[in-house]
């Protein structure tokens, strides 16, 4: 005769959020607004968000600026749109 099989709760485990030592979730985020800043004519976060959803990235400003202040994650597709919506080579931003 079977059995009948416990239901077995499965959980996701929690995702941790990856944070510095000094608990910054970026290592990008300054000198993407070193690099916005510098441009000519200054780029605004509203600019930069538009540049992206060209590119089928959509941040918000409010995404973008914690991105800068290091509040936020980046994943390597939202580095890649950076870069490309600033003009730079990717590389640039970790320099």
């Amino acid at each position: 005769m079977l059995q009948k099989s416990k239901s077995i709760s499965r959980k996701s485990p929690k995702r941790e959020r990856t944070r510095a030592r000094d608990g910054k979730q970026n290592v990008i985020g300054a000198k993407v607004r070193a690099i916005r800043l510098k441009l000519t004519p200054k780029a605004s976060l509203e600019d930069i968000a538009g540049r992206l959803a060209s590119q089928g990235v959509l941040l918000s400003r409010s995404s973008i600026n914690k991105i800068e202040l290091r509040q936020r994650t980046v994943n390597d597709v939202e580095i890649i749109a950076l870069a490309r919506a600033l003009r730079v080579k990717v590389a640039e931003l970790f320099e």
